[in-house]
């Protein structure tokens, strides 16, 4: 069974997911997009680097998106990769009716089920919610809240913090707060974390925050009605 590919200029992560609060102890590791075929089967973006593990772990859970909890436990029967997505099929979804109403959910572990990483691995859970910080000016550059995969190197969403009774202006080199902005997770910049003190430290070249934050402000570009 094919397994999904690893950048090697990136440092491990293994799952696109949020960090899991007290209340909620679940990792996504697939999310739903439409029914593929006609027997039951769905079509889904992978969020886990190890697609392998449905076969060892047929028992999963389905929730809507954004919620804390599943609404329903299913069974995994079979699986296979498609295109950059995996095909599942569930023991209990045996129609393409069926497979509509699973459209748009997550698919689910507990978080304790999670493979066990190396020291040196890290899963995107366990960074969303650390503070970034640039070793190389100690700016605080904000804090991540999620991963991006469809750039050419996995990169995160950090949202700048809120700066507290000074003007902006004030502090050089200071980004807007609340600013969303997209940082390479590259073995170049050298990253550190903490996950105890919820820290991660990265070497970042002169200029990319600069550049990711007027990235991030451009305006889409007008879309032209006659390409349609």
């Amino acid at each position: 069974m094919p397994s999904q590919s690893k950048r090697t200029d990136t440092p491990p992560l293994s799952s696109h997911a949020i960090a899991p609060e007290p209340a909620e102890a679940w990792l996504r590791v697939a999310s739903i997009v439409r029914p593929q075929g006609h027997r039951g089967d769905v079509i889904a973006d992978l969020l886990t680097d190890f697609p392998e593990r449905f076969a060892d772990r047929p028992a999963v859970a389905l929730r809507p998106a954004g919620a804390t909890v599943p609404t329903r436990h299913v069974t995994v029967t079979s699986y296979r990769m498609h295109q950059g997505r995996v095909v599942l099929h569930f023991d209990e979804c045996a129609t393409m009716n069926d497979a509509e109403t699973l459209r748009g959910l997550e698919v689910v572990i507990p978080w304790e089920k999670r493979k066990p990483l190396p020291e040196d691995e890290v899963y995107i859970a366990e960074l969303s919610g650390c503070v970034l910080i640039d070793t190389c000016s100690g700016r605080t550059v904000g804090t991540v809240i999620d991963v991006d995969r469809e750039t050419s190197n996995s990169a995160l969403l950090v949202v700048s913090p809120v700066l507290v009774g000074r003007e902006e202006a004030e502090i050089e080199g200071a980004n807007s707060a609340g600013e969303e902005l997209l940082i390479p997770f590259v073995k170049a910049y050298k990253p550190r974390w903490d996950l105890k003190a919820r820290t991660l430290h990265m070497e970042l070249p002169d200029g990319l925050l600069d550049l990711t934050a007027e990235l991030s402000a451009a305006p889409d570009e007008p879309r032209d009605a006659s390409s349609d």
